[in-house]
Parts: C-alpha cells; structure tokens; sequence
C-alpha cells in the first residue's frame, strides 16, 4: 500500500474507531433531567455495547498495520474507558501511557508547524522555540 493510502487508512480507521466508542457512551452521559455525568460515575451497563464492540475491531484494525497515529491513540484512550464495563476498573497506567503518547504526537505536529513558520520566515528563532517549549516538556 502507498505511504499517502496507508496514512488515509489509518486516520479513517482511527477516527471511526473513536467516534463508535465515544457514541457508545452517549446514553450515559446524562441524568434523566438533563444533569452531566462525569465518566468514572456513568453506569457502564448504558453504554451501546455494538458501537464499543464496532469500535474495538476498528481499532484492532487500525493496529494491524503496526502504525501509531492520533486518532488511533485517542481510540485507544476511549477503549481503554469503556473496558470498565467488562472488568469493572479501569487501567490507569494504561491511560497514562496513553496519554503520554497523545503529548508526544501533539509535540511532533507543533515542531513540524514551528519549523515551517521559521522556513518561510513568518516567524523568528527566538519565537519558534517559545512557541514550542511548553509541548517538549516530559509529561
């Protein structure tokens, strides 16, 4: 597969991965009169098991390429919470891993946009790396 096919494949599958999970919760997400309800107090017994089971094998497929991108990580952080419905915990180091990884991307896209600021000279040194200290902080 092409590298420009391959990188459509991943955010597809990535992002529709995280919309079926996320939707998946949807009917938990609110009391009967409206209030919101934090994500470690919603009854995981509401959550659309099709949409979680829908998203998981979107994210397993997403996976097989060995590939790692955005989506697939936020995918994975939604995954990650709606496994609380099949052990009744949730995996906070995995969340945290997780997360890290979100950081990590996030840092790589704020560097290439920064560099290309400073290429064309929208910006100077000084400012690029203003711009940029705060994402290339360890988490």
């Amino acid at each position: 597969m092409r590298r420009a096919a391959l990188l459509w494949t991943l955010i597809v599958l990535g992002l529709a991965a995280l919309m079926c999970l996320a939707e998946a919760r949807r009917p938990a997400r609110r009391t009967p009169a409206g209030l919101f309800v934090p994500l470690d107090e919603q009854d995981p017994g509401l959550w659309d098991r099709v949409l979680v089971d829908r998203g998981e094998a979107l994210l397993h497929r997403a996976h097989s390429y060995r590939r790692q991108g955005r989506y697939q990580l936020e995918a994975a952080i939604q995954s990650a919470h709606c496994d609380r419905a099949r052990t009744g915990r949730v995996d906070w180091q995995a969340l945290r891993t997780l997360h890290r990884g979100i950081n990590y991307t996030l840092a790589a896209v704020v560097a290439i946009h920064a560099l290309a600021a400073l290429k064309h000279r929208f910006v100077d040194r000084d400012e690029v790396l203003a711009y940029m200290l705060p994402f290339l902080r360890k988490p």
